[in-house]
Protein backbone atom coordinates (compact mmCIF):
# COMPACT_ATOMS: atom_id res chain seq x y z
CA UNK A 1 0.00 0.00 0.00
CA UNK A 2 1.02 3.54 -0.81
CA UNK A 3 0.98 6.03 1.77
CA UNK A 4 -0.10 9.75 0.60
CA UNK A 5 2.24 12.66 0.65
CA UNK A 6 5.11 9.67 1.57
CA UNK A 7 7.88 10.52 -0.79
CA UNK A 8 10.38 7.26 -2.20
CA UNK A 9 13.48 7.79 -2.95
CA UNK A 10 15.10 5.39 -5.63
CA UNK A 11 18.44 4.81 -5.14
CA UNK A 12 20.03 2.01 -7.71
CA UNK A 13 23.46 1.02 -6.66
CA UNK A 14 24.87 -0.02 -10.42
CA UNK A 15 28.38 1.70 -11.36
CA UNK A 16 30.78 4.26 -10.04
CA UNK A 17 28.82 3.78 -6.57
CA UNK A 18 30.10 6.46 -3.82
CA UNK A 19 29.96 6.10 0.26
CA UNK A 20 26.05 5.34 0.20
CA UNK A 21 26.03 6.66 4.31
CA UNK A 22 27.10 10.22 3.05
CA UNK A 23 24.67 10.21 0.03
CA UNK A 24 21.82 9.23 2.65
CA UNK A 25 22.69 11.79 5.33
CA UNK A 26 23.21 14.37 2.00
CA UNK A 27 20.00 13.89 0.42
CA UNK A 28 17.78 13.05 2.96
CA UNK A 29 18.67 16.11 4.92
CA UNK A 30 16.51 18.75 2.99
CA UNK A 31 13.72 16.50 3.00
CA UNK A 32 13.53 16.12 6.74
CA UNK A 33 13.80 20.20 6.89
CA UNK A 34 11.11 20.40 4.32
CA UNK A 35 8.81 18.42 6.69
CA UNK A 36 8.58 15.88 4.21
CA UNK A 37 7.70 12.26 4.95
CA UNK A 38 10.46 10.10 3.32
CA UNK A 39 12.06 6.75 2.49
CA UNK A 40 15.25 5.74 0.65
CA UNK A 41 14.95 2.32 -1.30
CA UNK A 42 18.49 0.82 -2.31
CA UNK A 43 18.58 -1.49 -4.67
CA UNK A 44 22.17 -3.43 -4.88
CA UNK A 45 23.80 -5.69 -7.65
CA UNK A 46 25.25 -8.76 -6.05
CA UNK A 47 29.05 -7.52 -6.54
CA UNK A 48 28.08 -4.02 -4.28
CA UNK A 49 26.82 -5.74 -1.40
CA UNK A 50 28.66 -4.67 1.39
CA UNK A 51 27.97 -1.42 0.23
CA UNK A 52 24.87 -1.64 1.90
CA UNK A 53 25.95 -2.86 5.32
CA UNK A 54 26.44 0.85 6.59
CA UNK A 55 23.21 1.41 5.41
CA UNK A 56 21.80 -1.72 7.13
CA UNK A 57 23.12 -0.27 10.31
CA UNK A 58 21.55 3.37 10.00
CA UNK A 59 18.52 1.32 9.79
CA UNK A 60 18.64 -0.59 12.79
CA UNK A 61 18.92 3.31 14.29
CA UNK A 62 15.30 3.71 12.97
CA UNK A 63 16.30 5.53 9.75
CA UNK A 64 13.95 4.66 7.06
CA UNK A 65 16.01 2.94 5.15
CA UNK A 66 15.33 -0.54 2.93
CA UNK A 67 17.71 -2.53 1.28
CA UNK A 68 17.30 -4.97 -1.49
CA UNK A 69 20.21 -7.70 -2.77
CA UNK A 70 19.54 -8.51 -6.53
CA UNK A 71 20.60 -11.93 -7.49
CA UNK A 72 21.87 -11.66 -10.74
CA UNK A 73 23.15 -8.48 -12.81
CA UNK A 74 19.89 -6.68 -14.51
CA UNK A 75 19.52 -3.59 -16.08
CA UNK A 76 19.22 -0.38 -14.28
CA UNK A 77 15.03 -0.08 -15.67
CA UNK A 78 14.39 -3.40 -13.89
CA UNK A 79 15.83 -2.45 -10.54
CA UNK A 80 14.16 0.79 -10.18
CA UNK A 81 10.71 -1.67 -10.82
CA UNK A 82 11.95 -3.76 -8.29
CA UNK A 83 12.82 -1.01 -5.98
CA UNK A 84 9.07 1.08 -7.27
CA UNK A 85 7.05 -2.18 -6.67
CA UNK A 86 8.57 -2.18 -2.67
CA UNK A 87 8.21 1.95 -2.08
CA UNK A 88 5.50 2.79 -0.34
CA UNK A 89 5.26 6.65 -1.22
CA UNK A 90 2.53 7.82 -3.79
CA UNK A 91 6.02 10.74 -5.56
CA UNK A 92 9.17 8.34 -6.24
CA UNK A 93 12.52 9.80 -6.51
CA UNK A 94 15.35 7.98 -8.75
CA UNK A 95 18.49 8.90 -7.36
CA UNK A 96 21.81 8.12 -8.61
CA UNK A 97 24.49 5.77 -6.39
CA UNK A 98 26.38 9.10 -7.14
CA UNK A 99 26.03 12.68 -6.60
CA UNK A 100 24.76 14.60 -9.44
CA UNK A 101 22.62 18.13 -8.22
CA UNK A 102 22.82 19.75 -5.23
CA UNK A 103 20.07 18.05 -2.60
CA UNK A 104 17.63 20.91 -2.38
CA UNK A 105 16.45 20.57 -5.81
CA UNK A 106 14.72 17.25 -4.26
CA UNK A 107 11.99 19.43 -2.46
CA UNK A 108 11.53 20.94 -5.76
CA UNK A 109 11.05 17.97 -8.05
CA UNK A 110 9.01 16.68 -5.46
CA UNK A 111 6.89 20.35 -5.19
CA UNK A 112 6.53 19.80 -9.05
CA UNK A 113 4.48 17.05 -9.31
CA UNK A 114 1.29 18.30 -7.98
CA UNK A 115 1.37 19.83 -11.37
CA UNK A 116 2.86 17.17 -13.58
CA UNK A 117 3.22 13.82 -13.92
CA UNK A 118 7.43 13.36 -14.02
CA UNK A 119 10.05 16.43 -12.98
CA UNK A 120 13.70 15.79 -13.80
CA UNK A 121 16.44 17.83 -12.97
CA UNK A 122 18.62 19.69 -15.72
CA UNK A 123 22.46 19.97 -14.22
CA UNK A 124 22.76 24.43 -15.05
CA UNK A 125 24.81 25.97 -15.27
CA UNK A 126 27.46 23.13 -16.59
CA UNK A 127 30.49 23.31 -14.51
CA UNK A 128 31.98 19.99 -14.86
CA UNK A 129 34.58 19.17 -17.47
CA UNK A 130 34.55 20.06 -21.04
CA UNK A 131 35.16 16.50 -22.13
CA UNK A 132 31.80 15.99 -20.14
CA UNK A 133 29.55 18.87 -21.68
CA UNK A 134 30.61 17.84 -25.32
CA UNK A 135 29.58 14.07 -24.66
CA UNK A 136 26.26 15.69 -23.29
CA UNK A 137 25.99 18.48 -26.28
CA UNK A 138 26.83 15.96 -28.90
CA UNK A 139 24.40 13.33 -27.10
CA UNK A 140 21.33 15.49 -26.84
CA UNK A 141 22.07 16.02 -30.25
CA UNK A 142 21.43 12.76 -31.62
CA UNK A 143 18.25 12.91 -28.99
CA UNK A 144 17.05 15.41 -31.12
CA UNK A 145 18.02 14.05 -34.65
CA UNK A 146 16.35 10.87 -34.03
CA UNK A 147 13.00 11.24 -31.71
CA UNK A 148 12.84 15.27 -32.32
CA UNK A 149 12.64 15.82 -28.37
CA UNK A 150 14.09 18.79 -27.05
CA UNK A 151 15.17 17.94 -23.54
CA UNK A 152 18.15 19.20 -22.04
CA UNK A 153 19.72 16.29 -19.40
CA UNK A 154 18.63 12.81 -20.20
CA UNK A 155 21.58 11.46 -18.66
CA UNK A 156 21.12 13.63 -15.01
CA UNK A 157 19.22 10.63 -13.58
CA UNK A 158 17.82 12.74 -10.79
CA UNK A 159 13.85 12.73 -11.54
CA UNK A 160 10.95 12.72 -9.39
CA UNK A 161 7.35 11.26 -10.77
CA UNK A 162 4.06 9.45 -9.97
CA UNK A 163 3.84 6.13 -9.19
CA UNK A 164 1.99 5.46 -11.97
CA UNK A 165 4.62 6.42 -14.55
CA UNK A 166 6.53 4.35 -13.46
CA UNK A 167 4.01 1.30 -13.44
CA UNK A 168 2.07 2.44 -16.55
CA UNK A 169 5.23 3.11 -18.88
CA UNK A 170 7.46 0.06 -20.98
CA UNK A 171 10.46 0.39 -19.52
CA UNK A 172 13.26 -2.65 -19.82
CA UNK A 173 16.93 -2.76 -20.21
CA UNK A 174 19.08 0.66 -20.44
CA UNK A 175 16.22 2.54 -21.56
CA UNK A 176 15.43 3.87 -18.26
CA UNK A 177 17.47 7.33 -18.95
CA UNK A 178 14.55 7.57 -21.51
CA UNK A 179 12.19 7.92 -19.32
CA UNK A 180 10.89 11.38 -19.74
CA UNK A 181 10.99 10.08 -23.84
CA UNK A 182 8.56 7.55 -23.06
CA UNK A 183 6.44 8.71 -20.51
CA UNK A 184 5.68 12.02 -22.85
CA UNK A 185 4.88 9.14 -25.63
CA UNK A 186 2.15 7.75 -23.44
CA UNK A 187 0.36 10.62 -22.21
CA UNK A 188 2.19 12.31 -19.47
CA UNK A 189 3.09 15.35 -18.74
CA UNK A 190 6.71 15.89 -18.49
CA UNK A 191 8.54 18.99 -17.09
CA UNK A 192 12.55 20.50 -16.78
CA UNK A 193 13.54 21.83 -13.64
CA UNK A 194 16.84 23.35 -13.91
CA UNK A 195 18.90 22.65 -10.71
CA UNK A 196 22.77 23.32 -9.44
CA UNK A 197 25.38 20.99 -10.42
CA UNK A 198 27.29 19.48 -7.43
CA UNK A 199 30.97 20.18 -7.54
CA UNK A 200 31.30 16.53 -6.99
CA UNK A 201 30.06 15.73 -10.30
CA UNK A 202 32.70 17.24 -11.81
CA UNK A 203 35.31 14.68 -12.91
CA UNK A 204 36.40 13.96 -16.66
CA UNK A 205 34.77 10.66 -17.99
CA UNK A 206 35.45 8.74 -21.25
CA UNK A 207 33.85 5.19 -21.44
CA UNK A 208 35.09 2.56 -23.49
CA UNK A 209 34.12 2.26 -27.34
CA UNK A 210 31.42 -0.53 -26.48
CA UNK A 211 29.64 1.41 -23.88
CA UNK A 212 29.28 4.31 -27.15
CA UNK A 213 28.22 1.90 -29.61
CA UNK A 214 25.34 0.93 -27.02
CA UNK A 215 23.76 4.16 -26.63
CA UNK A 216 23.81 4.51 -30.01
CA UNK A 217 21.98 1.64 -30.71
CA UNK A 218 19.74 2.71 -27.84
CA UNK A 219 18.52 5.72 -29.53
CA UNK A 220 18.04 3.83 -32.76
CA UNK A 221 15.87 1.35 -30.88
CA UNK A 222 14.44 4.96 -29.36
CA UNK A 223 14.02 6.52 -32.83
CA UNK A 224 11.79 3.28 -34.06
CA UNK A 225 9.56 2.65 -30.50
CA UNK A 226 8.72 6.52 -30.79
CA UNK A 227 8.35 6.62 -34.18
CA UNK A 228 7.26 3.84 -35.57
CA UNK A 229 5.49 1.03 -33.02
CA UNK A 230 2.15 1.48 -34.14
CA UNK A 231 3.55 1.67 -38.01
CA UNK A 232 6.11 -0.49 -38.64
CA UNK A 233 5.28 -0.67 -42.15
CA UNK A 234 6.09 3.34 -42.63
CA UNK A 235 9.49 2.51 -41.60
CA UNK A 236 10.59 -0.50 -43.81
CA UNK A 237 8.48 0.10 -46.41
CA UNK A 238 10.04 3.66 -46.85
CA UNK A 239 13.39 2.39 -47.13
CA UNK A 240 12.54 -0.46 -49.22
CA UNK A 241 10.72 1.23 -51.53
CA UNK A 242 13.65 3.91 -52.28
CA UNK A 243 15.84 0.61 -52.49
CA UNK A 244 13.71 -1.34 -54.62
CA UNK A 245 12.60 1.47 -56.81
CA UNK A 246 16.40 2.34 -57.33
CA UNK A 247 17.22 -1.22 -58.25
CA UNK A 248 14.17 -1.51 -60.40
CA UNK A 249 15.86 1.74 -62.70
CA UNK A 250 19.24 0.05 -62.56
CA UNK A 251 17.85 -3.01 -64.17
CA UNK A 252 15.57 -1.23 -66.39
CA UNK A 253 18.79 0.47 -67.83
CA UNK A 254 20.68 -2.36 -67.79
CA UNK A 255 18.01 -4.40 -69.51
CA UNK A 256 17.79 -1.46 -72.32
CA UNK A 257 21.29 -1.62 -72.84
CA UNK A 258 20.74 -5.78 -72.92
CA UNK A 259 18.73 -5.21 -75.99
CA UNK A 260 20.60 -3.17 -77.82
CA UNK A 261 23.24 -5.17 -77.84
CA UNK A 262 25.50 -4.67 -75.19
CA UNK A 263 26.86 -7.73 -73.06
CA UNK A 264 25.69 -8.39 -69.27
CA UNK A 265 28.64 -10.02 -68.71
CA UNK A 266 31.09 -9.02 -66.06
CA UNK A 267 29.23 -5.67 -65.26
CA UNK A 268 28.74 -4.81 -61.74
CA UNK A 269 25.91 -2.41 -62.19
CA UNK A 270 23.94 -5.53 -62.82
CA UNK A 271 24.68 -6.90 -59.36
CA UNK A 272 23.77 -3.78 -57.66
CA UNK A 273 20.92 -3.29 -59.41
CA UNK A 274 19.84 -6.98 -58.09
CA UNK A 275 21.18 -5.81 -54.65
CA UNK A 276 19.09 -3.17 -53.91
CA UNK A 277 15.78 -4.72 -55.37
CA UNK A 278 16.59 -7.56 -52.84
CA UNK A 279 16.99 -5.41 -50.33
CA UNK A 280 13.95 -3.75 -50.96
CA UNK A 281 12.06 -6.54 -50.96
CA UNK A 282 13.60 -7.80 -47.81
CA UNK A 283 12.80 -4.08 -45.98
CA UNK A 284 8.87 -3.98 -47.34
CA UNK A 285 8.63 -7.79 -46.18
CA UNK A 286 9.97 -7.04 -42.79
CA UNK A 287 7.87 -4.26 -42.21
CA UNK A 288 4.78 -6.43 -42.68
CA UNK A 289 5.82 -8.68 -40.85
CA UNK A 290 6.00 -5.65 -37.94
CA UNK A 291 2.26 -4.88 -39.16
CA UNK A 292 1.43 -8.11 -38.62
CA UNK A 293 2.64 -8.59 -34.84
CA UNK A 294 1.54 -4.91 -34.01
CA UNK A 295 -2.06 -6.11 -35.95
CA UNK A 296 -2.52 -9.35 -33.16
CA UNK A 297 -1.23 -7.60 -30.47
CA UNK A 298 -3.52 -4.20 -30.59
CA UNK A 299 -6.03 -4.83 -28.25
CA UNK A 300 -3.58 -5.35 -25.15
CA UNK A 301 -2.48 -1.69 -25.39
CA UNK A 302 -4.40 1.21 -24.65
CA UNK A 303 -3.23 3.80 -26.87
CA UNK A 304 -4.18 7.39 -25.28
CA UNK A 305 -4.69 8.55 -21.99
CA UNK A 306 -7.14 11.51 -20.74
CA UNK A 307 -5.51 14.23 -19.30
CA UNK A 308 -6.72 14.79 -15.28
CA UNK A 309 -6.69 18.11 -15.36
CA UNK A 310 -10.06 18.22 -18.33
CA UNK A 311 -13.56 19.09 -16.81
CA UNK A 312 -16.60 17.40 -19.08
CA UNK A 313 -19.26 20.07 -19.65
CA UNK A 314 -22.24 19.08 -19.84
CA UNK A 315 -25.64 20.32 -20.34
CA UNK A 316 -28.59 20.80 -18.31
CA UNK A 317 -30.70 17.79 -19.79
CA UNK A 318 -27.67 15.17 -19.94
CA UNK A 319 -28.24 13.06 -23.30
CA UNK A 320 -27.03 9.13 -23.07
CA UNK A 321 -24.03 8.50 -23.69
CA UNK A 322 -22.65 5.95 -26.71
CA UNK A 323 -22.01 3.34 -24.07
CA UNK A 324 -25.65 3.59 -22.34
CA UNK A 325 -27.26 3.92 -26.18
CA UNK A 326 -25.43 0.53 -27.11
CA UNK A 327 -26.31 -0.83 -23.70
CA UNK A 328 -23.43 -1.14 -21.86
CA UNK A 329 -22.70 -0.08 -18.48
CA UNK A 330 -21.00 3.36 -17.80
CA UNK A 331 -18.88 2.24 -15.08
CA UNK A 332 -17.09 -0.83 -18.15
CA UNK A 333 -13.76 -0.32 -18.57
CA UNK A 334 -12.91 1.27 -21.81
CA UNK A 335 -11.59 -1.32 -24.54
CA UNK A 336 -10.98 -4.67 -23.01
CA UNK A 337 -12.56 -4.44 -20.24
CA UNK A 338 -10.97 -5.77 -16.61
CA UNK A 339 -10.09 -8.95 -17.86
CA UNK A 340 -8.60 -7.99 -21.44
CA UNK A 341 -11.81 -8.38 -23.39
CA UNK A 342 -14.02 -11.05 -21.44
CA UNK A 343 -17.61 -9.93 -21.45
CA UNK A 344 -18.91 -7.98 -18.59
CA UNK A 345 -20.69 -9.51 -16.05
CA UNK A 346 -25.21 -10.42 -16.77
CA UNK A 347 -23.90 -10.36 -20.72
CA UNK A 348 -24.90 -13.05 -23.03
CA UNK A 349 -22.87 -16.09 -23.15
CA UNK A 350 -20.87 -16.74 -26.31
CA UNK A 351 -23.01 -19.39 -28.12
CA UNK A 352 -21.50 -22.91 -28.65
CA UNK A 353 -19.02 -22.63 -32.18
CA UNK A 354 -21.44 -24.23 -35.00
CA UNK A 355 -21.30 -28.12 -35.18
CA UNK A 356 -20.83 -28.59 -30.83
CA UNK A 357 -24.05 -29.30 -28.92
CA UNK A 358 -24.33 -27.62 -25.61
CA UNK A 359 -23.10 -29.57 -23.16
CA UNK A 360 -20.29 -31.33 -25.47
CA UNK A 361 -17.06 -31.89 -24.27
CA UNK A 362 -13.92 -30.40 -25.75
CA UNK A 363 -12.01 -32.37 -28.10
CA UNK A 364 -9.35 -34.73 -25.94
CA UNK A 365 -6.20 -32.33 -25.72
CA UNK A 366 -4.15 -35.25 -27.50
CA UNK A 367 -5.34 -34.94 -30.74
CA UNK A 368 -3.46 -31.83 -31.63
CA UNK A 369 -0.46 -33.78 -31.33
CA UNK A 370 -1.59 -36.76 -32.77
CA UNK A 371 -2.42 -34.18 -36.06
CA UNK A 372 1.08 -32.70 -35.89
CA UNK A 373 2.91 -36.17 -35.78
CA UNK A 374 0.53 -37.31 -39.11
CA UNK A 375 1.74 -34.16 -40.43
CA UNK A 376 5.65 -34.56 -39.40
CA UNK A 377 5.53 -38.07 -41.08
CA UNK A 378 3.74 -36.66 -44.56
CA UNK A 379 6.41 -33.90 -44.33
CA UNK A 380 9.16 -36.44 -44.43
CA UNK A 381 8.15 -38.92 -46.57
CA UNK A 382 7.41 -36.15 -49.63
CA UNK A 383 11.06 -34.66 -49.08
CA UNK A 384 12.01 -38.45 -49.37
CA UNK A 385 9.77 -38.75 -52.32
CA UNK A 386 10.63 -35.70 -53.91
CA UNK A 387 14.88 -36.84 -53.29
CA UNK A 388 14.39 -39.93 -54.66
CA UNK A 389 12.95 -38.69 -57.90
CA UNK A 390 15.54 -36.12 -58.17
CA UNK A 391 18.38 -39.18 -57.82
CA UNK A 392 16.74 -41.05 -60.23
CA UNK A 393 17.39 -38.81 -62.90
CA UNK A 394 21.06 -38.39 -62.04
CA UNK A 395 23.18 -40.65 -63.15
CA UNK A 396 25.53 -41.14 -60.33
CA UNK A 397 28.38 -43.13 -62.04
CA UNK A 398 29.30 -40.19 -64.26
CA UNK A 399 29.97 -37.63 -60.99
CA UNK A 400 32.85 -35.65 -60.82
CA UNK A 401 33.32 -35.47 -57.26
CA UNK A 402 34.62 -38.74 -55.20
CA UNK A 403 33.68 -39.04 -51.47
CA UNK A 404 36.47 -39.76 -49.80
CA UNK A 405 38.50 -38.10 -46.34
CA UNK A 406 38.95 -34.97 -48.08
CA UNK A 407 35.51 -34.90 -48.91
CA UNK A 408 34.18 -35.83 -45.54
CA UNK A 409 36.65 -33.61 -43.47
CA UNK A 410 35.96 -30.46 -45.32
CA UNK A 411 32.02 -30.84 -45.03
CA UNK A 412 32.85 -31.24 -41.32
CA UNK A 413 34.99 -28.34 -41.11
CA UNK A 414 32.49 -25.84 -42.99
CA UNK A 415 29.25 -27.20 -40.62
CA UNK A 416 31.72 -26.46 -37.57
CA UNK A 417 32.30 -22.87 -39.44
CA UNK A 418 28.67 -22.06 -39.90
CA UNK A 419 27.50 -23.44 -36.23
CA UNK A 420 30.52 -21.08 -34.88
CA UNK A 421 29.04 -17.86 -36.78
CA UNK A 422 25.66 -18.81 -35.98
CA UNK A 423 26.62 -19.05 -32.70
CA UNK A 424 28.95 -15.99 -32.61
CA UNK A 425 25.69 -14.23 -34.10
CA UNK A 426 23.50 -15.28 -31.22
CA UNK A 427 25.90 -13.85 -28.48
CA UNK A 428 25.60 -10.95 -30.49
CA UNK A 429 22.07 -11.03 -30.52
CA UNK A 430 22.05 -11.16 -26.89
CA UNK A 431 24.32 -8.35 -25.99
CA UNK A 432 21.70 -6.39 -28.46
CA UNK A 433 19.23 -7.35 -26.39
CA UNK A 434 20.46 -6.61 -23.21
CA UNK A 435 19.40 -7.48 -19.49
CA UNK A 436 16.07 -8.88 -20.79
CA UNK A 437 17.28 -11.48 -23.09
CA UNK A 438 16.66 -15.08 -23.06
CA UNK A 439 19.43 -18.05 -23.03
CA UNK A 440 21.65 -17.87 -25.16
CA UNK A 441 21.32 -21.63 -26.44
CA UNK A 442 17.69 -20.41 -27.44
CA UNK A 443 19.07 -17.74 -29.46
CA UNK A 444 21.46 -19.99 -30.85
CA UNK A 445 18.26 -22.52 -31.81
CA UNK A 446 16.26 -19.60 -33.18
CA UNK A 447 18.91 -18.73 -35.64
CA UNK A 448 19.59 -22.22 -36.80
CA UNK A 449 15.48 -22.33 -37.48
CA UNK A 450 15.56 -19.13 -39.08
CA UNK A 451 18.35 -20.07 -41.60
CA UNK A 452 16.41 -23.47 -42.43
CA UNK A 453 13.28 -21.16 -43.37
CA UNK A 454 15.43 -18.72 -45.08
CA UNK A 455 15.86 -21.45 -47.80
CA UNK A 456 12.15 -21.37 -48.75
CA UNK A 457 10.65 -17.60 -47.97
CA UNK A 458 11.90 -14.85 -49.44
CA UNK A 459 16.20 -14.59 -49.08
CA UNK A 460 17.18 -14.07 -45.55
CA UNK A 461 13.96 -12.17 -44.72
CA UNK A 462 11.81 -15.07 -43.97
CA UNK A 463 14.41 -15.96 -41.33
CA UNK A 464 14.27 -12.60 -39.82
CA UNK A 465 10.84 -12.81 -39.74
CA UNK A 466 10.69 -15.93 -38.07
CA UNK A 467 13.50 -14.94 -35.65
CA UNK A 468 11.33 -11.71 -35.03
CA UNK A 469 8.00 -13.96 -34.58
CA UNK A 470 9.55 -16.38 -31.63
CA UNK A 471 11.65 -13.63 -29.85
CA UNK A 472 7.90 -11.67 -29.62
CA UNK A 473 6.37 -14.26 -28.09
CA UNK A 474 9.12 -14.67 -25.69
CA UNK A 475 9.94 -11.38 -24.38
CA UNK A 476 8.07 -9.44 -22.50
CA UNK A 477 8.57 -6.34 -24.58
CA UNK A 478 7.50 -7.40 -28.07
CA UNK A 479 8.42 -3.92 -29.75
CA UNK A 480 12.08 -4.50 -28.19
CA UNK A 481 12.23 -8.22 -29.88
CA UNK A 482 11.45 -7.04 -32.89
CA UNK A 483 13.89 -3.68 -32.87
CA UNK A 484 16.62 -6.28 -32.33
CA UNK A 485 16.05 -8.64 -34.74
CA UNK A 486 16.21 -5.38 -37.19
CA UNK A 487 19.20 -3.30 -35.49
CA UNK A 488 20.87 -6.96 -36.17
CA UNK A 489 20.62 -7.26 -39.64
CA UNK A 490 22.08 -3.27 -39.69
CA UNK A 491 24.85 -4.38 -37.60
CA UNK A 492 25.64 -7.15 -40.47
CA UNK A 493 25.06 -4.27 -43.52
CA UNK A 494 27.75 -2.13 -41.26
CA UNK A 495 30.00 -5.21 -40.97
CA UNK A 496 29.74 -5.12 -44.68
CA UNK A 497 29.82 -1.99 -45.32
CA UNK A 498 33.62 -2.30 -42.91
CA UNK A 499 34.58 -4.69 -45.21
CA UNK A 500 34.32 -2.51 -48.18
CA UNK A 501 36.28 0.41 -46.78
CA UNK A 502 39.00 -2.32 -45.40
CA UNK A 503 39.09 -3.60 -49.21
CA UNK A 504 39.52 0.01 -50.82
CA UNK A 505 42.15 0.65 -48.41
CA UNK A 506 44.05 -2.45 -48.43
CA UNK A 507 43.88 -2.78 -52.27
CA UNK A 508 42.69 0.50 -54.01
CA UNK A 509 44.08 -0.93 -57.15
CA UNK A 510 41.75 -3.71 -57.60
CA UNK A 511 38.91 -1.28 -56.38
CA UNK A 512 39.81 1.34 -58.88
CA UNK A 513 40.01 -1.45 -62.00
CA UNK A 514 36.39 -2.56 -60.85
CA UNK A 515 35.18 1.33 -61.60
CA UNK A 516 37.09 1.39 -64.74
CA UNK A 517 35.46 -1.23 -65.73
CA UNK A 518 32.38 -0.37 -65.37
CA UNK A 519 29.93 0.86 -68.03
CA UNK A 520 27.69 3.69 -67.33
CA UNK A 521 25.99 4.62 -70.27
CA UNK A 522 22.45 5.84 -70.80
CA UNK A 523 20.24 5.07 -73.93
CA UNK A 524 18.89 8.52 -74.40
CA UNK A 525 16.30 7.37 -77.02
CA UNK A 526 14.15 4.75 -75.15
CA UNK A 527 14.39 6.94 -71.73
CA UNK A 528 13.17 9.97 -74.12
CA UNK A 529 10.46 7.76 -75.81
CA UNK A 530 9.45 6.09 -72.58
CA UNK A 531 9.04 9.60 -70.83
CA UNK A 532 6.45 10.56 -73.93
CA UNK A 533 4.81 7.70 -73.65
CA UNK A 534 3.69 8.13 -70.26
Amino acid sequence: MSGPGLVSVLVPVRERPEPLAELYREYAEPLRDAGLPFEFVVICEPWFETLGTPLLELAERGEPITVLQLGQGVGEATMLKVAGAKARGDVLVTLPAYRRVQAAVLVDLVAATREADLALAVRWPRRDSWINRVQNRWFHRLVRWFTGSHFRDLACGVRALRRRVLEETPLYGDFFRFLPLLAQREGFHVVELEAEQHQGDNQPRVYSPGIYLRRLIDLLGMFFLLRFTEKPLRFFGLVGSISALLGAAVLGVVSVQRLQGEPLADRPVLLLGVLLLVLGAQAVALGLVGEMIVFHHAHQRRRYRLAENVRELTADRALPSADERSGRAVGADDEDGPSGGSPAAGSAATPPSAGSGAGEPAPPGDRGAVRSSWTTWARLAIGVGLLGVLLSRVDLSQRTIRIGAEVVLGVGVTGALLLLAQAVSALRWKEILGAQAPAWGFLFRLYLIGNFFSLFLPTSVGGDAVRAVAASRALPARAAAVTSVVVDRLIGVAALLAYLALGVVAAPAVIARAGAAAEWRVPWLPVAAAVVVS
